[in-house]
């Protein structure tokens, strides 16, 4: 099943206060379901080569 969007080549800060890493963010729905080395197919994929891709993890989000 492809992912609904694939940002991929950024460079990815998590929120945690972890080093950036570079990588892709799939997302499927309303939800982050993979981050860094992305494999897969997705509807719509953006290139963010040279940009930061900052995720934000609400307290919902904590509890799926």
């Amino acid at each position: 099943m492809p992912y609904d969007t694939l940002i991929k080549n950024g460079t990815i800060f998590d929120g945690t206060g972890a080093p950036a890493i570079e990588g892709a963010v799939a997302i499927t729905g309303d939800k982050i379901t993979s981050v860094g080395d992305v494999e897969g197919d997705a509807r719509r994929t953006f290139d963010a080569e040279g940009r930061l891709v900052c995720l934000l993890y609400t307290s919902d989000a904590a509890d799926d």
